[in-house]
């Protein structure tokens, strides 16, 4: 039997997930399977590599810069939340607080990282896969936030798009997540076979 885990997001608010997380990690606690969503997609990635309390000043500091999140952003570069600070400038190898992405690789834990594609509003699936060393782009999409991010565009992270049609092409539906029996992503229920 598998036991898993969700991570829902929340903004802000995801520091007491991340305080969760943390407390698994000092108690030895093992997920076979974790899904994330927005903040809760960061966390995961942090519990996955056995980062413990790097989330933390996601949460308690770095939201008070403004190149983290601020008016002057959303005047500037069209989002509020500037996920490429974030995901890039933060959580590279070379950042201030890097995601130890060997570790989030070789770890046995499956993840699921989860998005909406901006135009259709259809939820997609990610995985280990579709993460590069220095490319968290899954992150961004599964953070970004209507009206308050940019739509970002998984082949091109690194610079400002229209859509996420391009989003399609690399994700991964969830078939073989046994947690969610037949899965119909088209429909975004389960079906009983």
């Amino acid at each position: 039997m598998k036991i898993g885990v969700v991570d829902v997001g929340g903004g802000l608010r995801g520091v007491y997930a991340a305080g969760v997380f943390d407390y698994c990690l000092d108690n030895r606690v093992q997920f076979d399977l974790c899904i994330g969503v927005s903040a809760g997609s960061a966390n995961i990635s942090a519990y996955i590599a056995g980062q413990n309390k790097r989330n933390y000043p996601f949460y308690t500091d770095y939201p008070f810069r403004k190149e983290y999140m601020s008016l002057h952003n959303f005047i500037f570069k069209h989002s509020y939340l500037d996920l490429d600070y974030v995901c890039e400038t933060l959580s590279n190898s070379d950042g201030e607080n890097p995601l130890d992405y060997q570790a989030i690789i070789h770890s046995p834990i499956e993840l699921r990282i989860v998005a909406s594609n901006a135009q259709t509003g259809e939820v997609r699936y990610f995985d280990k896969t579709n993460m590069k060393q220095d490319d968290y782009s899954i992150l961004k999409a599964s953070s970004a936030i209507p009206f308050v991010c940019h739509p970002l565009n998984r082949r091109h992270s690194r610079r400002r798009f229209q859509s996420m049609k391009e989003i399609q092409i690399c994700c991964k539906e969830p078939e073989n997540v046994k947690a969610f029996g037949n899965w119909n992503s088209k429909q975004g229920k389960r079906s009983q076979k």
